[in-house]
């Protein structure tokens, strides 16, 4: 996951390797010849550089590597090509190398340069990433913002590895932070971040901080699907299902896509709250009358059939939508549950995928932690064929 996720990045390095690797070795020549090395010595080093570079050009990574090993053991003072040393290792696959180059710089004695010091902390953080070791990556960006608070890239990449790895409070500091420092409003990003946030602490016992964030997240999408989900879950945990009803049919209304997890929470606050009916009712009002979500709600009158004990009528409503085509994860879930035979023609994946990048998931989300997209799990509830009436 995090390998795909590092993918632009790489693709930025090789674009761009060329250009700023030779302008190094050129900095690292000028600084020879204004310390007034021995002419010999100096040309060498000059040579190793350049040899370097055209390694570089030809992305003969174990020869650039060894050419800058060279500069690094005549002339151990060169700081930046401890960079480009680094940056090879870890292009390379040699990752504990450069974690160990990026871990020398930071802690020498004479790196008084601050700018040195955070540079080597963030490759050092890419260091981690690469090596898939996400959190310790995390860790050290978190340093990192906190020494050097408006430089962006750390804070993007710090919001980057945030979300994949569930640490919403992270991400939302980071949003807050990159609007400041870029004047970009990022309210729907903050949004989804501040409902997700929310949704943890309701489910770890901490409701009064899931308000705070709840209301923020209200303020900046005020008709997010995602935040009436986690309002209408915050209701029903203070014990007001009705609230929590109105949020979600409020939540359909101006989000029909995202019926597929608003109707599933529906149908599970009803019927926790003894009062089934309200969805049985709901779900027949939708299949009477010109419903932008069909799909959905016939799976969901299917599974409430099945809580019911009609099960006959519960697989004759799956057979149905198997007849038109529909083979969503939640009706592949009915089909076992309901021990029914999948048509030899019908084409059925048991994931969730996601409609921007093709990343597959088990559970129905918001989230798509490999191309950062959202809400783009949800079954298309536009196929003509499952549409029709039942």
């Amino acid at each position: 996951m995090i390998a795909n996720m590092m993918a632009p990045y790489w693709n930025y390095i090789i674009g761009f390797a060329a250009g700023l690797f030779v302008a190094t070795v050129v900095v690292l020549i000028v600084t020879i010849k204004r310390r007034g090395r021995p002419s010999k010595n100096a040309e060498a080093l000059r040579l190793n550089l350049l040899r370097g570079a055209y390694r570089i050009l030809e992305e003969d990574w174990s020869a650039a590597i060894e050419e800058f090993r060279s500069v690094v053991r005549d002339d151990p003072e060169k700081i930046d090509t401890y960079f480009v040393l680094g940056r090879l290792f870890r292009k390379t696959g040699q990752h504990q190398r450069a974690i160990l180059v990026h871990q020398n710089l930071i802690i020498q004695n004479d790196l008084d340069d601050d700018n040195l010091k955070h540079r080597a902390q963030f490759e050092l953080a890419e260091d981690y990433v690469a090596a898939n070791l996400p959190r310790r990556g995390l860790a050290v960006f978190l340093e990192l913002v906190e020494q050097a608070p408006r430089w962006v890239e750390p804070w993007e990449r710090l919001l980057e590895l945030a979300m994949p790895l569930n640490d919403w409070a992270a991400a939302a500091r980071a949003v807050r932070r990159l609007e400041k420092l870029t004047g970009e409003d990022r309210s729907d990003l903050l949004a989804h971040v501040l409902a997700e946030l929310a949704l943890h602490d309701i489910e770890t016992k901490e409701p009064d901080a899931a308000r705070a964030y709840l209301k923020d997240a209200l303020q900046r999408a005020p008709r997010s699907a995602h935040v009436a989900q986690a309002f209408a879950r915050y209701h029903n945990h203070k014990g007001k299902p009705k609230p929590a009803i109105k949020a979600l049919k409020e939540a359909l209304a101006s989000e029909p896509a995202a019926a597929a997890i608003l109707l599933d929470e529906f149908r599970r606050i009803a019927v926790a709250a003894e009062h089934p009916e309200w969805i049985d009712t709901f779900l027949q009002e939708q299949l009477d009358g010109e419903c932008a979500f069909r799909l959905s709600t016939r799976v969901q009158q299917a599974i409430r059939l099945r809580e019911q004990g009609e099960e006959s009528k519960a697989r004759e409503a799956i057979r149905a939508l198997l007849v038109d085509g529909a083979t969503t994860p939640a009706i592949l879930a009915e089909v076992k549950r309901l021990q029914l035979t999948l048509p030899d023609s019908s084409v059925h994946q048991e994931k969730w995928t996601c409609s921007n990048c093709g990343e597959t998931r088990i559970r129905l989300g918001w989230f798509c932690p490999k191309c950062q997209a959202w809400a783009t799990y949800f079954p298309d509830e536009s196929l003509s064929s499952v549409e029709s009436k039942s």
